[in-house]
C-alpha cells in the first residue's frame, strides 16, 4: 500500500508529462495564430489608416479647387472618387458645392440632398437650404434651417449667425423685408463683424430708401473685411449720389492703399476710381490724374 502511494505521485509527474506533450504543440499552435491575427489587424488597421489619409488628401484638393475659383477642376477630381466612394457624403457635398461655384444650383441640390441624408450635419443642412433658395424652394429651404437650429446640431454648430443669415436670406427673398430683417440683426447681435449679414442688411435699408442705416451698414460692412470691394463701391455710389464726390475718391484712394489686395478687385477699384474722378463737378483730381499717369504706367 505504501508502494502504491509512493508511486501514485509519479503515475500523476508521468500522466501530466504525456498531457503536456501531447498538448503543447497546439499551445504553440494556437499561440501563433493569435499572433498572426493580431498581425492582421495592425495591417488592417493601418490599412484603413492610409486610405483614409488618402481620401483626405483628396477631398482637401477638391475644396482648394473650389476655394480658388476653378470648380471645373474640382469636378475632374470628383467624378471618378464619386464612382469609387458613392456612399461618402463629404464628395457628395463637396459636388454639391462644386456646382453651385457653376451656377448651377439643380443639380447641386440633388448632391446636397444625398448628402444630408447619408451625414445630417449642420453644415450641408447649410448648404442644402441654399439650395433651395436658389432653386426658389422657399418653403423648404425654412423648413431646413428651422428644424437645424431646433436640433442639437444646431445649437451645438459654432457659427450659429449663418443659420440666421440663411433664414434671413429666405425670408427676404420671399419679399418678407421685417422678418429678413430681423434675422439680419439677429446675425449680426450674435457676430457683430459678419460681413455677409452687414451687406444684405445695408441692400435691405437701400432698397427701402432708408439711405443713412445703409450707409453705417456699409461702414460696418467695411470695417469687417478691409479687403472686400463691394462695400466700397456701394459706400462710393452713396457718397455720389448726396453729392460728396471728393469723400467718394478718398474712399477709393484708401482702398487701393492696401497692398495686399485682390488683383480683380484691384482693377475694379481703378475703373470705380477712373469713374468717381470723371464725376468730380471741378475736374481738377482728374487733371492731376491724367498727369500721373505716364510715371504709373512706367512704374508698372
Amino acid at each position: 500500500m505504501q508502494h502504491l502511494q509512493a508511486q501514485i505521485p509519479h503515475l500523476e509527474s508521468f500522466a501530466y508529462s504525456a498531457w503536456r506533450r501531447v498538448i503543447a504543440p497546439y499551445i504553440i499552435i494556437l499561440f501563433i495564430l493569435c499572433m498572426s491575427g493580431c498581425q492582421t489587424l495592425k495591417d488592417r488597421d493601418s490599412e484603413a489608416k492610409r486610405e483614409d489619409e488618402l481620401l483626405n488628401t483628396h477631398k482637401n484638393v477638391v475644396i482648394n479647387y473650389i476655394n480658388q475659383s476653378q470648380p471645373n477642376l474640382a469636378l475632374r477630381e470628383l467624378r471618378p472618387l464619386l464612382s469609387k466612394y458613392p456612399e461618402d457624403a463629404d464628395f457628395k457635398n463637396l459636388m454639391g458645392l462644386t456646382y453651385l461655384s457653376l451656377q448651377n444650383p439643380k443639380m447641386a441640390l440633388g448632391f446636397f440632398e444625398e448628402s444630408h441624408r447619408l451625414q445630417p450635419r449642420a453644415s450641408v443642412a447649410l448648404n442644402l437650404s441654399s439650395a433651395y433658395i436658389e432653386t426658389k424652394q422657399f418653403a423648404k429651404a425654412m423648413k431646413v434651417l428651422k428644424d437645424l437650429r431646433n436640433s442639437s446640431a444646431g445649437k451645438e454648430y459654432q457659427y450659429p449667425e449663418r443659420i440666421l443669415h440663411n433664414i434671413a436670406l429666405c425670408a427676404e427673398r420671399m419679399n418678407k423685408a421685417k422678418l429678413a430683417e430681423k434675422y439680419y440683426q439677429l446675425a449680426i447681435e450674435t457676430n457683430p463683424y459678419y460681413y455677409l449679414s452687414l451687406m444684405r442688411l445695408g441692400q435691405l435699408y437701400e432698397k427701402s430708401r432708408n439711405t443713412d442705416l445703409a450707409q453705417k451698414q456699409y461702414l460696418r460692412a467695411r470695417e469687417a473685411c478691409m479687403k472686400c470691394f463691394d462695400p466700397v463701391h456701394a459706400l462710393v455710389a452713396q457718397y455720389i449720389a448726396k453729392g460728396d464726390v471728393s469723400q467718394a475718391m478718398t474712399l477709393v484712394q484708401e482702398y487701393l492703399a492696401d497692398k495686399e489686395l485682390d488683383a480683380a478687385d484691384r482693377l475694379k477699384a481703378r475703373k470705380l476710381l477712373a469713374t468717381t474722378t470723371q464725376s468730380d463737378p471741378n475736374n481738377t483730381t482728374h487733371a492731376k490724374n491724367n498727369r500721373l499717369r505716364p510715371n504709373v504706367q512706367k512704374t508698372n
